[in-house]
């Protein structure tokens, strides 16, 4: 009974550490698409099921099928290792607890006249500079974000497309603004990266631009991953301007009253 357990606790250790069978084609133009388990071949057809389980096919035409098989089977060499790893890598080390002694100085104390002795203070500069670090790097971050996207196959067939908008969601001018898309499958491999090709690189506040992304030799992936830079241009108004707003007294009418 004692060898059966044991038996069924290493099956379900091999399961756990198997990465998902995972199949590849490889198309004539040079690109590479993930398929969840193996392809077929039906006529003309390459028909496979996607790694985000949709279904797909390619003209046979349009693959090359020794280059698939053997990237097949390079991917399944690798899950091969990958197992062989985890069954001989050692188990982790318990960390040991942080154990901190507090003594009387990690305390601020009061004086008898009730002002605070020296260095009660340090704690409240150091909130605040932390405070301060925080705003830089809210400051630091884009305000120009993906409001909505979608994917289309590219008319020449050969990939996809990502369509959408960006949003400048600040208060100044974005300008110089560069989008980079990174897509991963679902094991968090890339598949492919590629630059937005924008409709305008400069955004007003509280403004939006189109974008399309190319992805020729993709058909597949299971998560886009977005990267907004840009530069913030804040208008001001020209000097002498504020000065010609305020209120000038009206010439008087009145005779000075001099003779």
């Amino acid at each position: 009974m004692m060898q059966k357990l044991t038996t069924v606790s290493a099956l379900l250790l091999l399961a756990a550490v198997a990465p998902a069978r995972a199949d590849w084609l490889v198309t004539r133009a040079g690109g590479r698409i993930e398929t969840k388990g193996h392809w077929q071949v039906k006529g003309k057809l390459v028909v496979f099921t996607g790694a985000n389980g949709a279904l797909g096919s390619l003209r046979v035409v349009d693959v090359d099928l020794p280059a698939s098989e053997t990237a097949t089977s390079e991917a399944k060499d690798a899950r091969d290792r990958a197992v062989a790893v985890a069954q001989e890598a050692p188990k982790p080390k318990e960390r040991k607890k942080s154990v901190r002694s507090l003594t009387d100085a990690d305390f601020s104390h009061k004086a008898d006249d009730g002002t605070a002795k020296p260095g009660a203070g340090k704690d409240a500069k150091d909130a605040k500079a932390k405070d301060k670090d925080g705003d830089k790097a809210k400051d630091s971050e884009s305000l120009v974000v993906v409001q909505s996207w979608k994917q289309a196959n590219r008319t020449e067939g050969d990939g996809i497309d990502l369509y959408g908008t960006l949003q400048n969601n600040g208060k100044d001018i974005a300008t110089d603004i560069v989008l980079k898309v990174t897509l991963v499958n679902e094991t968090n491999q890339t598949v492919g990266t590629a630059e937005g090709v924008l409709a305008a690189t400069s955004i007003p506040a509280n403004g939006t631009t189109s974008f399309r992304v190319p992805f020729a030799g993709v058909f597949a992936f299971a998560q886009a991953r977005f990267e907004v830079a840009h530069k913030t241009l804040t208008l001001t108004a020209p000097e002498g301007e504020d000065a010609a707003k305020k209120k000038v007294p009206p010439a008087s009418d009145k005779p000075s009253g001099k003779p």
